[in-house]
Protein backbone atom coordinates (compact mmCIF):
# COMPACT_ATOMS: atom_id res chain seq x y z
CA UNK A 1 0.00 0.00 0.00
CA UNK A 2 2.77 2.40 0.99
CA UNK A 3 4.68 1.53 -2.18
CA UNK A 4 1.65 2.27 -4.38
CA UNK A 5 1.08 5.58 -2.61
CA UNK A 6 4.72 6.56 -3.09
CA UNK A 7 4.55 5.74 -6.82
CA UNK A 8 1.36 7.80 -7.16
CA UNK A 9 2.91 10.79 -5.39
CA UNK A 10 5.99 10.55 -7.62
CA UNK A 11 3.78 10.44 -10.72
CA UNK A 12 1.77 13.46 -9.59
CA UNK A 13 4.97 15.39 -8.84
CA UNK A 14 6.42 14.70 -12.29
CA UNK A 15 3.06 15.40 -13.97
CA UNK A 16 2.62 18.72 -12.20
CA UNK A 17 6.23 19.74 -12.99
CA UNK A 18 5.80 19.01 -16.69
CA UNK A 19 2.44 20.75 -16.83
CA UNK A 20 3.98 23.75 -15.08
CA UNK A 21 6.71 24.09 -17.70
CA UNK A 22 6.32 26.41 -20.63
CA UNK A 23 6.74 25.52 -24.25
CA UNK A 24 9.13 27.12 -26.72
CA UNK A 25 7.09 29.14 -29.20
CA UNK A 26 10.10 30.17 -31.29
CA UNK A 27 13.91 30.09 -31.34
CA UNK A 28 15.73 33.25 -32.36
CA UNK A 29 19.33 34.45 -32.71
CA UNK A 30 20.51 37.97 -31.98
CA UNK A 31 23.80 39.53 -32.96
CA UNK A 32 24.39 37.23 -35.94
CA UNK A 33 25.57 38.27 -39.39
CA UNK A 34 27.58 35.27 -40.54
CA UNK A 35 25.67 32.38 -38.94
CA UNK A 36 23.10 30.50 -41.02
CA UNK A 37 20.16 30.51 -38.58
CA UNK A 38 18.09 27.83 -40.30
CA UNK A 39 21.10 25.56 -40.66
CA UNK A 40 22.03 26.05 -36.99
CA UNK A 41 18.48 25.52 -35.66
CA UNK A 42 18.43 22.02 -37.13
CA UNK A 43 21.43 21.10 -34.98
CA UNK A 44 20.11 22.38 -31.66
CA UNK A 45 18.74 20.06 -28.99
CA UNK A 46 15.97 22.54 -28.15
CA UNK A 47 13.15 22.63 -30.72
CA UNK A 48 10.18 24.88 -31.32
CA UNK A 49 7.05 23.41 -29.71
CA UNK A 50 8.97 21.42 -27.08
CA UNK A 51 9.03 22.08 -23.34
CA UNK A 52 11.74 24.34 -21.98
CA UNK A 53 14.58 22.09 -20.84
CA UNK A 54 17.55 23.69 -19.07
CA UNK A 55 19.74 20.65 -19.76
CA UNK A 56 19.09 20.84 -23.51
CA UNK A 57 19.73 24.60 -23.55
CA UNK A 58 23.08 24.04 -21.81
CA UNK A 59 23.97 21.48 -24.49
CA UNK A 60 22.97 24.02 -27.15
CA UNK A 61 25.34 26.58 -25.65
CA UNK A 62 28.20 24.07 -25.71
CA UNK A 63 27.39 23.25 -29.34
CA UNK A 64 27.31 26.94 -30.31
CA UNK A 65 30.65 27.62 -28.61
CA UNK A 66 32.23 24.92 -30.78
CA UNK A 67 31.35 26.86 -33.94
CA UNK A 68 34.27 28.93 -35.18
CA UNK A 69 32.02 31.92 -35.82
CA UNK A 70 30.84 32.11 -32.18
CA UNK A 71 33.05 34.05 -29.75
CA UNK A 72 30.47 33.99 -26.94
CA UNK A 73 26.91 32.66 -26.64
CA UNK A 74 24.22 33.16 -23.99
CA UNK A 75 20.44 32.92 -23.89
CA UNK A 76 17.30 34.55 -22.48
CA UNK A 77 13.71 33.31 -22.25
CA UNK A 78 11.22 35.97 -23.30
CA UNK A 79 7.49 35.71 -22.53
CA UNK A 80 5.41 35.02 -25.62
CA UNK A 81 2.09 34.11 -23.95
CA UNK A 82 0.86 32.70 -20.68
CA UNK A 83 2.22 29.23 -21.52
CA UNK A 84 4.92 29.90 -24.12
CA UNK A 85 8.29 31.63 -24.36
CA UNK A 86 10.74 32.67 -27.05
CA UNK A 87 14.21 31.14 -26.64
CA UNK A 88 16.69 33.82 -27.73
CA UNK A 89 20.37 33.01 -28.18
CA UNK A 90 22.55 36.13 -28.00
CA UNK A 91 25.70 35.71 -30.06
CA UNK A 92 28.97 37.63 -30.23
CA UNK A 93 30.55 36.64 -33.53
CA UNK A 94 34.15 35.94 -34.48
CA UNK A 95 35.81 36.93 -37.71
CA UNK A 96 36.56 33.57 -39.35
CA UNK A 97 38.65 34.51 -42.42
CA UNK A 98 42.12 34.03 -40.96
CA UNK A 99 45.43 34.73 -42.74
CA UNK A 100 48.47 32.64 -41.82
CA UNK A 101 51.62 34.70 -42.37
CA UNK A 102 55.05 33.96 -40.92
CA UNK A 103 58.60 34.96 -41.83
CA UNK A 104 61.93 33.81 -40.40
CA UNK A 105 65.61 33.49 -41.32
CA UNK A 106 67.59 30.28 -41.71
CA UNK A 107 71.33 30.59 -42.31
CA UNK A 108 70.90 34.27 -43.14
CA UNK A 109 68.26 33.53 -45.79
CA UNK A 110 64.69 34.79 -45.56
CA UNK A 111 61.97 32.14 -45.41
CA UNK A 112 58.23 32.53 -45.20
CA UNK A 113 54.78 30.97 -45.06
CA UNK A 114 51.53 32.48 -46.33
CA UNK A 115 48.08 30.95 -46.06
CA UNK A 116 44.41 31.79 -45.82
CA UNK A 117 41.69 29.83 -44.01
CA UNK A 118 37.94 30.41 -43.90
CA UNK A 119 36.50 28.58 -40.89
CA UNK A 120 32.87 29.42 -41.70
CA UNK A 121 32.60 28.95 -45.46
CA UNK A 122 29.04 29.48 -46.77
CA UNK A 123 28.14 30.41 -43.13
CA UNK A 124 27.91 26.69 -42.33
CA UNK A 125 31.00 25.99 -40.22
CA UNK A 126 32.89 24.60 -43.23
CA UNK A 127 36.69 24.90 -43.14
CA UNK A 128 38.35 25.79 -46.44
CA UNK A 129 41.93 26.93 -46.83
CA UNK A 130 45.50 26.37 -47.87
CA UNK A 131 49.10 27.55 -47.54
CA UNK A 132 52.39 27.98 -49.40
CA UNK A 133 55.79 27.87 -47.68
CA UNK A 134 59.26 28.63 -48.99
CA UNK A 135 62.40 28.02 -46.93
CA UNK A 136 64.74 27.22 -49.79
CA UNK A 137 62.26 24.42 -50.61
CA UNK A 138 58.64 24.59 -51.74
CA UNK A 139 55.76 23.25 -49.64
CA UNK A 140 52.02 23.72 -50.05
CA UNK A 141 48.74 22.21 -48.95
CA UNK A 142 44.96 22.58 -48.98
CA UNK A 143 42.11 21.26 -46.86
CA UNK A 144 38.32 21.27 -46.80
CA UNK A 145 36.29 20.05 -43.83
CA UNK A 146 32.49 19.83 -43.98
CA UNK A 147 31.23 18.33 -40.67
CA UNK A 148 27.62 18.19 -41.90
CA UNK A 149 27.99 17.18 -45.54
CA UNK A 150 25.74 14.11 -45.35
CA UNK A 151 23.56 14.58 -42.27
CA UNK A 152 23.37 16.73 -39.12
CA UNK A 153 25.98 14.38 -37.61
CA UNK A 154 28.07 13.07 -40.52
CA UNK A 155 30.58 14.83 -42.72
CA UNK A 156 33.87 14.59 -44.60
CA UNK A 157 37.36 16.07 -44.54
CA UNK A 158 39.84 16.04 -47.45
CA UNK A 159 43.46 17.21 -47.30
CA UNK A 160 46.30 17.45 -49.81
CA UNK A 161 49.89 18.12 -48.73
CA UNK A 162 53.21 18.49 -50.53
CA UNK A 163 55.95 19.05 -47.94
CA UNK A 164 59.71 19.42 -48.24
CA UNK A 165 62.09 20.16 -45.35
CA UNK A 166 65.50 19.35 -43.92
CA UNK A 167 65.09 16.90 -41.03
CA UNK A 168 67.60 15.70 -38.44
CA UNK A 169 67.75 11.94 -37.90
CA UNK A 170 69.57 10.40 -34.95
CA UNK A 171 71.90 7.41 -34.87
CA UNK A 172 72.79 7.01 -31.21
CA UNK A 173 74.93 10.02 -30.29
CA UNK A 174 75.30 11.06 -33.94
CA UNK A 175 72.89 13.11 -36.05
CA UNK A 176 72.57 13.51 -39.80
CA UNK A 177 70.63 15.94 -41.95
CA UNK A 178 68.25 14.59 -44.61
CA UNK A 179 66.04 16.24 -47.17
CA UNK A 180 62.53 14.97 -46.45
CA UNK A 181 59.66 15.00 -48.96
CA UNK A 182 56.09 13.94 -48.29
CA UNK A 183 53.19 14.05 -50.73
CA UNK A 184 49.87 12.88 -49.33
CA UNK A 185 46.13 12.76 -49.92
CA UNK A 186 43.88 12.15 -46.92
CA UNK A 187 40.16 11.44 -46.68
CA UNK A 188 38.39 11.25 -43.31
CA UNK A 189 34.79 10.42 -42.50
CA UNK A 190 33.46 12.53 -39.60
CA UNK A 191 30.76 11.61 -37.09
CA UNK A 192 29.59 13.88 -34.28
CA UNK A 193 27.60 11.78 -31.81
CA UNK A 194 26.58 14.74 -29.65
CA UNK A 195 27.93 18.09 -28.43
CA UNK A 196 30.76 16.36 -26.53
CA UNK A 197 31.75 13.28 -28.57
CA UNK A 198 33.07 13.09 -32.14
CA UNK A 199 34.88 10.50 -34.25
CA UNK A 200 36.98 10.47 -37.42
CA UNK A 201 38.02 7.47 -39.49
CA UNK A 202 39.85 7.39 -42.80
CA UNK A 203 42.88 6.77 -44.99
CA UNK A 204 45.99 8.73 -45.88
CA UNK A 205 47.93 7.74 -49.00
CA UNK A 206 51.43 9.19 -49.13
CA UNK A 207 54.91 8.95 -50.59
CA UNK A 208 57.96 9.54 -48.39
CA UNK A 209 61.45 10.37 -49.63
CA UNK A 210 64.61 10.84 -47.58
CA UNK A 211 67.87 11.97 -49.19
CA UNK A 212 71.07 12.12 -47.12
CA UNK A 213 72.71 15.56 -47.01
CA UNK A 214 75.46 15.51 -44.38
CA UNK A 215 76.43 14.48 -40.84
CA UNK A 216 76.98 11.26 -38.88
CA UNK A 217 80.11 10.45 -40.88
CA UNK A 218 81.15 7.83 -38.31
CA UNK A 219 77.92 5.87 -38.87
CA UNK A 220 78.63 3.64 -41.86
CA UNK A 221 75.25 1.84 -41.94
CA UNK A 222 73.12 4.97 -42.22
CA UNK A 223 70.69 4.96 -45.19
CA UNK A 224 71.59 7.34 -48.02
CA UNK A 225 68.13 7.49 -49.56
CA UNK A 226 64.61 6.16 -49.12
CA UNK A 227 61.59 6.30 -51.43
CA UNK A 228 58.48 4.50 -50.18
CA UNK A 229 54.76 4.55 -50.94
CA UNK A 230 52.63 4.03 -47.85
CA UNK A 231 49.10 4.26 -46.59
CA UNK A 232 47.88 5.10 -43.12
CA UNK A 233 44.64 4.05 -41.46
CA UNK A 234 43.59 6.71 -38.95
CA UNK A 235 41.10 6.74 -36.10
CA UNK A 236 40.48 9.78 -33.87
CA UNK A 237 38.11 10.16 -30.94
CA UNK A 238 37.46 13.56 -29.33
CA UNK A 239 35.63 14.27 -26.08
CA UNK A 240 35.11 17.76 -24.70
CA UNK A 241 32.86 19.34 -22.11
CA UNK A 242 34.97 22.52 -21.98
CA UNK A 243 32.94 25.68 -21.50
CA UNK A 244 34.24 28.94 -22.93
CA UNK A 245 33.95 32.55 -21.83
CA UNK A 246 35.87 34.07 -24.72
CA UNK A 247 39.45 32.86 -24.01
CA UNK A 248 38.73 31.50 -20.51
CA UNK A 249 38.21 27.73 -20.41
CA UNK A 250 36.64 25.44 -17.84
CA UNK A 251 36.24 21.65 -18.08
CA UNK A 252 37.99 18.58 -19.48
CA UNK A 253 38.85 17.36 -22.97
CA UNK A 254 40.39 14.15 -24.26
CA UNK A 255 41.78 13.26 -27.69
CA UNK A 256 42.69 9.70 -28.71
CA UNK A 257 44.68 8.96 -31.88
CA UNK A 258 45.37 5.50 -33.32
CA UNK A 259 47.25 5.03 -36.60
CA UNK A 260 48.51 2.08 -38.60
CA UNK A 261 51.11 2.71 -41.32
CA UNK A 262 51.70 0.10 -44.02
CA UNK A 263 54.33 0.32 -46.78
CA UNK A 264 53.81 -1.18 -50.22
CA UNK A 265 54.80 -4.81 -50.68
CA UNK A 266 57.89 -3.99 -52.73
CA UNK A 267 59.69 -2.81 -49.57
CA UNK A 268 60.88 -4.77 -46.56
CA UNK A 269 59.26 -2.41 -44.06
CA UNK A 270 56.76 -3.95 -41.63
CA UNK A 271 53.49 -2.38 -40.54
CA UNK A 272 53.96 0.41 -38.05
CA UNK A 273 51.50 1.32 -35.25
CA UNK A 274 51.18 4.61 -33.37
CA UNK A 275 48.99 5.50 -30.41
CA UNK A 276 48.80 8.64 -28.32
CA UNK A 277 46.29 10.28 -26.01
CA UNK A 278 45.98 13.90 -24.87
CA UNK A 279 44.05 14.63 -21.67
CA UNK A 280 43.39 18.32 -20.91
CA UNK A 281 41.98 19.94 -17.80
CA UNK A 282 41.02 23.61 -17.49
CA UNK A 283 39.88 25.43 -14.36
CA UNK A 284 38.69 29.05 -14.22
CA UNK A 285 39.30 30.26 -10.65
CA UNK A 286 37.96 33.78 -11.21
CA UNK A 287 37.54 36.28 -14.06
CA UNK A 288 41.32 36.63 -14.40
CA UNK A 289 42.95 33.35 -13.38
CA UNK A 290 42.81 30.23 -15.57
CA UNK A 291 44.71 26.99 -14.86
CA UNK A 292 45.46 24.61 -17.74
CA UNK A 293 47.03 21.13 -17.86
CA UNK A 294 47.79 18.65 -20.64
CA UNK A 295 49.01 15.10 -20.14
CA UNK A 296 50.17 13.21 -23.23
CA UNK A 297 51.02 9.51 -23.36
CA UNK A 298 52.10 7.81 -26.56
CA UNK A 299 53.63 4.56 -27.77
CA UNK A 300 54.66 3.30 -31.20
CA UNK A 301 56.08 0.13 -32.68
CA UNK A 302 59.39 -0.16 -30.85
CA UNK A 303 62.06 -0.46 -33.52
CA UNK A 304 65.65 0.74 -33.32
CA UNK A 305 65.19 3.24 -36.13
CA UNK A 306 66.06 6.90 -36.76
CA UNK A 307 62.50 7.37 -38.08
CA UNK A 308 60.73 7.02 -34.69
CA UNK A 309 57.60 9.21 -34.66
CA UNK A 310 57.70 11.09 -31.33
CA UNK A 311 59.90 14.17 -31.61
CA UNK A 312 61.30 16.36 -28.84
CA UNK A 313 60.46 19.84 -30.08
CA UNK A 314 59.80 23.43 -28.99
CA UNK A 315 56.44 23.59 -30.71
CA UNK A 316 55.19 20.11 -29.81
CA UNK A 317 55.91 19.49 -26.13
CA UNK A 318 58.83 21.22 -24.34
CA UNK A 319 59.24 24.98 -24.77
CA UNK A 320 62.88 26.09 -24.94
CA UNK A 321 64.34 22.68 -25.75
CA UNK A 322 65.05 23.38 -29.45
CA UNK A 323 63.69 22.24 -32.80
CA UNK A 324 63.32 18.48 -33.31
CA UNK A 325 66.38 17.66 -31.19
CA UNK A 326 65.56 13.98 -30.60
CA UNK A 327 63.14 11.17 -31.43
CA UNK A 328 61.64 8.29 -29.50
CA UNK A 329 59.22 5.37 -29.76
CA UNK A 330 57.33 6.43 -26.64
CA UNK A 331 56.50 9.69 -24.89
CA UNK A 332 55.10 10.98 -21.59
CA UNK A 333 54.56 14.75 -21.36
CA UNK A 334 52.92 16.99 -18.74
CA UNK A 335 52.39 20.65 -19.62
CA UNK A 336 50.99 22.96 -16.95
CA UNK A 337 50.11 26.64 -17.23
CA UNK A 338 48.83 29.40 -14.97
CA UNK A 339 47.24 32.05 -17.21
CA UNK A 340 46.51 35.46 -15.65
CA UNK A 341 44.66 38.24 -17.45
CA UNK A 342 46.62 41.47 -17.04
CA UNK A 343 44.63 43.56 -19.56
CA UNK A 344 41.08 43.16 -20.82
CA UNK A 345 38.69 45.18 -23.01
CA UNK A 346 35.67 44.24 -25.11
CA UNK A 347 37.97 43.31 -28.04
CA UNK A 348 41.50 42.81 -26.72
CA UNK A 349 43.13 40.95 -23.85
CA UNK A 350 46.63 40.17 -22.64
CA UNK A 351 47.53 37.18 -20.48
CA UNK A 352 50.71 36.57 -18.54
CA UNK A 353 51.60 32.88 -18.35
CA UNK A 354 53.79 30.86 -16.03
CA UNK A 355 54.42 27.29 -17.20
CA UNK A 356 56.26 24.09 -16.42
CA UNK A 357 56.87 21.49 -19.16
CA UNK A 358 58.03 17.99 -18.26
CA UNK A 359 58.68 15.12 -20.64
CA UNK A 360 60.21 11.64 -20.75
CA UNK A 361 61.00 9.51 -23.81
CA UNK A 362 61.56 5.88 -24.67
CA UNK A 363 64.55 5.52 -26.96
CA UNK A 364 64.04 3.72 -30.30
CA UNK A 365 64.35 0.01 -29.53
CA UNK A 366 64.47 0.77 -25.79
CA UNK A 367 62.32 -0.43 -22.89
CA UNK A 368 59.66 1.15 -20.70
CA UNK A 369 62.40 1.64 -18.11
CA UNK A 370 63.69 4.44 -20.34
CA UNK A 371 60.89 6.63 -18.99
CA UNK A 372 62.55 6.55 -15.55
CA UNK A 373 66.08 7.38 -16.74
CA UNK A 374 67.07 10.97 -15.97
CA UNK A 375 68.98 11.24 -19.27
CA UNK A 376 65.65 10.75 -21.08
CA UNK A 377 63.81 13.43 -19.07
CA UNK A 378 63.39 17.16 -19.69
CA UNK A 379 62.10 19.79 -17.23
CA UNK A 380 61.58 23.34 -18.49
CA UNK A 381 59.84 26.07 -16.47
CA UNK A 382 59.24 29.45 -18.10
CA UNK A 383 57.18 32.57 -18.62
CA UNK A 384 55.09 33.83 -21.51
CA UNK A 385 52.60 36.32 -22.88
CA UNK A 386 49.38 35.94 -24.85
CA UNK A 387 48.03 38.79 -27.01
CA UNK A 388 44.38 38.02 -27.75
CA UNK A 389 41.81 39.48 -30.14
CA UNK A 390 38.46 38.37 -28.75
CA UNK A 391 36.52 38.85 -32.01
CA UNK A 392 38.77 36.81 -34.32
CA UNK A 393 38.73 33.02 -34.22
CA UNK A 394 41.85 31.58 -32.54
CA UNK A 395 43.54 35.01 -32.67
CA UNK A 396 46.09 34.39 -29.92
CA UNK A 397 49.70 35.45 -30.53
CA UNK A 398 51.94 33.48 -28.18
CA UNK A 399 55.44 34.17 -26.86
CA UNK A 400 57.10 31.78 -24.38
CA UNK A 401 60.59 31.60 -22.91
CA UNK A 402 61.58 28.23 -21.48
CA UNK A 403 64.67 27.44 -19.39
CA UNK A 404 66.02 23.92 -18.88
CA UNK A 405 67.11 23.24 -15.31
CA UNK A 406 69.34 20.23 -15.95
CA UNK A 407 73.10 20.49 -16.57
CA UNK A 408 73.98 22.02 -19.97
CA UNK A 409 70.28 22.41 -20.78
CA UNK A 410 69.18 24.81 -23.50
CA UNK A 411 66.85 27.78 -23.25
CA UNK A 412 64.96 29.77 -25.81
CA UNK A 413 61.99 31.71 -27.14
CA UNK A 414 59.03 30.02 -28.80
CA UNK A 415 56.50 31.95 -30.91
CA UNK A 416 53.16 30.66 -32.14
CA UNK A 417 49.51 31.26 -32.97
CA UNK A 418 46.86 29.96 -30.56
CA UNK A 419 47.28 28.70 -27.03
CA UNK A 420 50.06 26.12 -26.64
CA UNK A 421 47.36 23.54 -25.88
Amino acid sequence: MFKNTLLMLSFLLVFSTVMGQKRIDAIQFRGVKNLDEGFTKKRLYSTEGSLVDAVKIEKDLMLLHRLAVVAKADYVLEEASENTVVLVFTIVENSTLIPDVNFWTVGGKLSGKVGLYQHNFLNRNILLGGFYQYNGKHSYGATVKHPYLFTAKMGLQATFLSWTSDEPLYFGEHSASYEYKNKSVELLGLYQKDQSNSFALGLNFFNEKYQYLNGADAVLEKPLSLDVNKYMLKFNYEFSNVRYDYFLQNGIANSLYIQSVVANKSTSQDAFYIFWNDFKYFKTLNDKLNLAFRFRAGLATNKKSPFSPFVLDNHENIRGVGDRIDRGSGTLVLNSECRYTVFNTSKYSVQGVGFVDFGAWRKPGGSLKDFTETDNMKLYPGLGLRFIHKRIFNAVFRIDYGIGISKNASRGLVFGIGQYF
